[in-house]
C-alpha cells in the first residue's frame, strides 16, 4: 500500500512539473530534432538526436553517430 503512495506522489509531482515546463520540454524536444540532422548512420538510416537539460540550466546535445571500426553506434555529448 505504501509502495503506491509513493509512486502516485512521483506521478502527481513529475505531472505537475511537466505542465509548468511545457515551453522548456518544447525547446529540448526541437534541439533534439536539430541535433537529429547531424547523426550519421549510413547503414541502418536511422536517425537519433538528444537534449539532456542538467539542473543549472545547461542543455548538452548529441547524436547518432557509427563507427566503421566497431560498427556500433555511439550517442555522442559534446
Amino acid at each position: 500500500m505504501a509502495d503506491s503512495k509513493v509512486k502516485q506522489e512521483l506521478l502527481d509531482a513529475t505531472t505537475t512539473s511537466l505542465k509548468s515546463n511545457c515551453s522548456e520540454i518544447s525547446t529540448l524536444i526541437r534541439q533534439a530534432l536539430e541535433a537529429k540532422k547531424f547523426a550519421y548512420c549510413p547503414y541502418s538510416k536511422f536517425r537519433v538526436g538528444a537534449a539532456l537539460l542538467t539542473h543549472d540550466g545547461t542543455v548538452f546535445t548529441g547524436e547518432k553517430l557509427y563507427t566503421l571500426a566497431l560498427r556500433e553506434s555511439n550517442l555522442i555529448l559534446p
